[in-house]
């Protein structure tokens, strides 16, 4: 059987693999410079024992699974440390990689971006993110190149800002100035933020 999934803009063809249960034991603090080597042995080590010598071989894909999985269940434990945290980028820069090697992402994983996206810190407002825009701290999003999933005519006064590692979004509403929580139209996480880019 053959799923097409849609990530971060691009369509995959993928397998219907099934994701093992996997514990990954980790003993150093949360976001620790040890948490993320163990995160390193822990995926090695994962993927050595799923190892297979032939042309289908799951192994990296069960591997960054299982590492994803410990992530945000310590993340959801802990959701106040990541905040202003030395190694903030680094826990994205992690997700992100094992993200991408996985050949479609689950549902969790899909809606685990509307947890990242909180750590952008966009403002409510659409004045306030217009100066964070103009210090190039975030960017205008062209609505050439967006396509909302909403079909209501109210969805034409969105505009669409993103931070400029090209991670975090956030939409706006240009009547009433508010950013846009409405799940079919807000803002969010990018796994790959250099697909920022429009395509040709």
């Amino acid at each position: 059987m053959v799923t097409t999934i849609s990530i971060y803009g691009l369509h995959l063809l993928a397998e219907n693999v099934e994701y093992p249960v996997v514990d990954v034991d980790i003993k150093a603090d949360f976001l620790s410079e040890a948490y993320f080597s163990e995160l390193s042995v822990q995926y090695t080590q994962i993927r050595s024992g799923y190892r297979r010598w032939y042309i289908f071989d799951h192994s990296k894909a069960f591997a960054a699974h299982a590492i994803l999985t410990r992530m945000m269940y310590d993340l959801e434990k802990h959701p106040e440390l990541l905040i202003g945290h030395m190694h903030f980028d680094l826990f994205f820069e992690t997700f992100d990689r094992h993200v991408r090697k996985l050949p479609y992402i689950t549902e969790e994983v899909h809606y685990f971006r509307n947890i990242l996206n909180g750590y952008g810190e966009a403002p409510e407002r659409l004045d306030e993110m217009s100066e964070l825009a103009a210090c190039g701290k975030w960017r205008l999003f062209s609505a050439r190149y967006h396509r909302y999933e909403a079909t209501e005519l109210d969805a034409a006064y969105h505009v669409k800002f993103i931070s400029a590692d090209g991670r975090f979004e956030a939409v706006y509403h240009t009547e009433n100035g508010l950013i846009v929580t409405d799940p079919a139209n807000m803002g969010t996480y990018n796994y790959a933020p250099g697909s920022i880019l429009p395509w040709k």
